[in-house]
């Protein structure tokens, strides 16, 4: 286990390296979840410790289980692997203190998630997934634009880019997530790109892991929002956990 110190997406992963960019709080990683969280209580003086992706870690005890459902996913998808994108059967979101429903605003399917997901979760929150672009600076109308994005999700990504910059012409680059550009990769980049008034469009996770190319990427800047009163719900549910695990020490 070791702390992410630097912005060096290839030695931490790009994810780590974008929390850290983002977020004034320590952040480390490790090939196993529960020695990075012993090592993490050695090491800092922390209240408390978020573990991603951690529904499934049976070696680490938790005192708040938060599982999030992405719901512009079909829902012939919401099922387990291979056939669908879920690692344990719906029915053990049981075992989650709070699901929260994300992407609400750019969902089709709403309220077939709200009367699933309520069949087995006792509290259900609801959030937003909003897409804004750099407001320093200025976009011209109609612009030819070449997005470039290495994400679960480019779909959702470029529909995005569509309705903020409504372009006249839109060539999509699509890359597996997480994944690692090669010199090969920058050259296909840098072809799509040359000689045109292009605006060049990525993801902040992707920005994180592009090596420099002398572009001037325009970087949307996305932001989760809570629905209704589902803020005030989460932050009572958290305190209560912390004073609960407070007064047992």
């Amino acid at each position: 286990p070791q702390e992410v110190k630097s912005l060096e997406s290839g030695r931490f992963g790009d994810e780590p390296v974008l929390m850290k960019s983002k977020l004034d709080v320590p952040v480390f990683v490790g090939p196993k979840k529960n020695e990075t969280a012993k090592m993490v209580s050695d090491l800092k003086k922390v209240d408390v410790i978020v573990v991603d992706d951690g529904f499934q870690h049976r070696k680490l005890s938790r005192d708040l289980d938060i599982v999030l459902v992405d719901t512009t996913m079909e829902p012939e998808l919401f099922t387990l692997l291979p056939s669908g994108n879920l690692r344990e059967p719906i029915e053990n979101l049981a075992r989650a203190d709070v699901v929260v429903l994300t992407k609400c605003n750019l969902s089709e399917n709403l309220e077939w998630y709200r009367k699933t997901v309520a069949q087995y979760s006792e509290l259900v929150l609801e959030s937003d997934f909003e897409v804004s672009l750099p407001k320093k600076r200025a976009f011209p109308v109609g612009p030819k634009v070449v997005c470039v994005s290495g994400i679960g999700n480019p779909r959702q990504f470029e529909e995005s880019v569509k309705k903020l910059l409504k372009p006249s012409k839109i060539q999509t680059i699509r890359f597996p997530d997480h994944h690692r550009f090669t010199d090969a990769d920058i050259r296909r980049i840098q072809r799509a790109v040359s000689g045109k008034e292009t605006l060049c469009v990525t993801t902040e996770k992707d920005q994180i892991r592009l090596p420099e190319m002398g572009i001037d990427w325009v970087v949307p800047q996305a932001q989760f929002k809570w629905r209704k009163n589902a803020e005030t719900e989460f932050e009572k549910l958290l305190k209560s956990r912390i004073l609960d695990r407070q007064k047992r020490k």
